[in-house]
């Protein structure tokens, strides 16, 4: 005789189908964020120079690729910042040949760290006096090359310069435009008068406009007309 199927075992069987379906879409599902995920991937990392002593770092990806210019101070700022997460210590120190027109200051910089022992074992070197100036110099200089530069004509050229010199001044009022005192119940009737003779003037130049238009319309249109006359007789001759 044949053997009964049971009902619990094929239900049971149909649930484990199902939860392995899900399994299987859930794993297709990160297969797929996963190729989406590679396209933002760098795949190298290249540093080069792009004028002007900025400098660009690339990085080349499978689908696309991005890049950022930064200046040579942020540079060896990127620098610190990766040999502090790998535990290190560089050295850094300015260059004395074609490079120096970027403006490191060559001369105040402590090498002591360059001769394989740490910087507070070794003399500090002290900083030039004579090549470069201090910043509050620098913004010094910087003011009085602005100042030499500034267009002192307008109405504040007699002025002295502090914060409250840049107030604006009150335009004085012109006469032809002030009205009279003594006649002050006249003024809305004025401004009606002036409101209404602007429209009356616009009114008139709209007229002025469509004759024109229509004009000009009649004129191409009695052109077209003896053209299309002259055109029959010499088809008739």
């Amino acid at each position: 005789m044949p053997r009964k199927t049971n009902s619990g075992a094929n239900k049971s069987t149909t649930e484990k189908s199902k939860l392995r379906q899900l399994i299987n879409t859930i794993t297709e599902e990160n297969e797929y964020n996963n190729l989406i995920q590679n396209r933002s991937r760098a795949r190298s990392v290249m540093v080069g120079s792009c004028g002007g002593g900025s400098i660009e770092i690339s990085m080349r990806g499978d689908y696309h690729s991005s890049w950022i210019q930064m200046t040579p101070t942020e540079a060896l700022e990127l620098a610190e910042q990766l040999t502090s997460s790998c535990g290190v210590q560089i050295a850094m120190k300015p260059k004395n040949d074609f490079s120096a027109w970027r403006g490191w200051n060559a001369d105040n910089v402590d090498y002591s760290h360059l001769q394989g022992s740490s910087p507070f074992s070794q003399p500090k070197i002290e900083p030039a006096e004579e090549t470069y100036p201090s910043n509050e110099q620098r913004i010094a200089e910087f003011l009085r090359n602005k100042e030499s530069f500034r267009n002192d004509r307008g109405q504040y050229q007699y002025e002295e310069r502090n914060a409250s010199s840049v107030a604006p001044h009150a335009v004085e009022p012109d006469p032809s435009m002030m009205r009279d005192d003594t006649k002050m119940h006249e003024w809305p009737e004025d401004r009606v008068e002036e409101a209404t003779n602007k429209i009356m003037e616009g009114i008139d130049e709209l007229k002025t406009r469509k004759s024109d238009y229509f004009d000009g319309v009649d004129k191409i249109l009695e052109e077209s007309q003896s053209a299309k006359d002259k055109k029959n007789q010499q088809t008739e001759e």
